[in-house]
């Protein structure tokens, strides 16, 4: 389930279903039929934005900018540990799934995008579910971080062939960079926000309404766009598609603000302040499995201004 990002915090998924459950109750104007109409979208709902918000910490030191060359600690520290500080492991609330593998790729595996020493971050997934997580705390920070542009190279080794991100049995991912946005609740549409409203009343948590993630899908073609299968608070950009050569590395540069709007820009012209960013990859509804290296991730800020 691809669409999530899961916490590694203690979220229970017992209240998420109780909001559901419940949500006639709760917003009575929506009707019993509707409600149950829209369990299914919520319950996915829940599980993307809950589990990452409940990942984030409420107090994250920022890492300072002469340990880090960009406002990004790289997930595979130096001495080649994994998750290296700064990057906690997200799973989904209670997941019961065997988690997502992440570990430091040798130098040889890393050419010709070198990380820390040369190291890359190899992730494997086996009917499996997992992300790591990158916390962003201080409204100065999350601002400039929107404001930044997103760059890294990745190779998937041996892709799942069963995905299909326009489909919920196929909606997996070898490889997926994801970024969350602190987007306002007013700019979501009302039967959405709805949604959400009776989720954070059932929750207490200010869930999240705005993610946005970099994937491979070679059933779709390049460059394309498309919501997730389960919640469109989860959207998709496809930046290896129909005839790409997914072993080959490539190099990414995206800015995060364009990226925004494009992918967002129906729901809000202003780009808001970015929680978080997280990597990951997952097999859990195909049952399958892929390999995955990723490297030389950093998020570089706005360049000054000329004279």
């Amino acid at each position: 389930m691809s669409g999530g990002l899961g916490g590694s915090g203690r979220c229970c998924v017992g209240r998420a279903w109780i909001a559901l459950r419940s949500a006639a109750a709760a917003a009575p104007s929506l009707g019993m039929s509707v409600a149950m109409t829209l369990m299914t979208p919520l319950a996915m709902t829940l599980m993307t934005p809950l589990a990452l918000w409940m990942a984030v910490p409420a107090a994250q030191a920022a890492e300072p900018a002469a340990a880090v060359p960009s406002l990004l600690a790289p997930p595979v520290a130096a001495d080649g540990s994994v998750p290296a500080p700064g990057w906690r492991s997200a799973l989904l609330p209670s997941q019961t799934l065997p988690a997502t593998r992440f570990l430091a790729a040798p130098a040889a595996a890393a050419s010709p995008a070198p990380g820390p020493e040369g190291r890359a971050l190899r992730i494997e997934a086996d009917g499996s579910y997992g992300n790591l997580l990158h916390a962003f705390d201080g409204e100065a920070l999350r601002a400039q971080v929107s404001r930044s542009t997103l760059a890294w190279w990745w190779r998937i080794e041996r892709a799942n062939p069963a995905i299909d991100l326009a489909t919920r049995s196929g909606d997996d991912t070898d490889l997926k960079v994801c970024v969350l946005f602190d987007l306002p609740l007013q700019r979501v549409p009302l039967g959405e926000r709805l949604l959400l409203q009776i989720a954070r009343q059932r929750t207490g948590e200010a869930l999240p309404a705005a993610t946005l993630c970099y994937v491979a899908d070679v059933r779709q073609a390049t460059a394309a766009r498309l919501d997730n299968a389960y919640s469109r608070r989860v959207r998709y950009v496809v930046l290896r598609g129909a005839g790409d050569d997914l072993s080959a590395w490539k190099a990414e540069s995206r800015r995060l603000a364009d990226d925004f709007r494009l992918s967002f820009g129906d729901e809000s012209s202003t780009v808001p302040p970015v929680l978080a960013i997280a990597v990951g990859a997952d097999a859990d509804n195909t049952r399958g499995s892929s390999r995955a290296l990723l490297a030389g991730l950093r998020l570089l800020g706005e360049a000054p201004a000329r004279p």
